[in-house]
């Protein structure tokens, strides 16, 4: 049996609107504030977290998400217990404006409420992170941070991306 040319059309139209939709519905469109998502990466856990200086000392007190200047570190007094990835977005009108990759553990703070999206998928967290970096719309520093949270990833779908981009330049 032999589908029509129009249903056919119209399954894989819904297929590719679907596929799209994981990514649009844990950000909505003209959202505004700090939103954040954990990734389910079972390879890549992180200690990442925020210091500041006090008295020629690094101390850990956690991130203000608000900050101007985020000092981060992985190691020594800076780091967190080690979780999984907390990705923090900031949005101003639906478009990314701040990325920050942490722990899972590290404590944080901000202005305003942080919306929480829960679990994400590997695959769905590299999609948006892949329509952050290759939208040429978007500020350098903010394709940038999306770079830099990759890398921070240490997932293997994120280094063959990087690889792939660093071959195609």
């Amino acid at each position: 049996m032999q589908l029509p040319i129009p249903f056919m059309l119209g399954v894989l139209l819904g297929a590719a609107a679907w596929s799209g939709s994981a990514v649009a519905d844990v950000l909505p469109e003209d959202a505004d504030g700090w939103h954040s998502w954990q990734v389910d990466e079972p390879g890549a856990s992180t200690e990442m977290c925020c210091f500041t200086w006090k008295n020629d000392a690094r101390s850990s007190q956690g991130c203000n998400l608000d900050g101007h200047s985020i000092s981060f570190s992985n190691s020594g007094d800076g780091s967190a217990p080690p979780g999984t990835n907390q990705v923090y977005v900031h949005l101003g009108a639906g478009v990314p404006e701040d990325i920050v990759v942490l722990s899972s553990n590290c404590l944080v703070s901000a202005e305003t409420a942080v919306v929480d999206h829960g679990l994400l998928s590997a695959r769905e967290n590299m999609r948006w992170f892949r329509s952050v970096i290759e939208d040429p719309q978007l500020e350098d520093d903010v394709r940038e941070e999306a770079l830099f949270a990759l890398v921070n990833s240490n997932s293997d779908a994120a280094y063959a991306y990087l690889d792939k981009l660093l071959t195609t330049r």
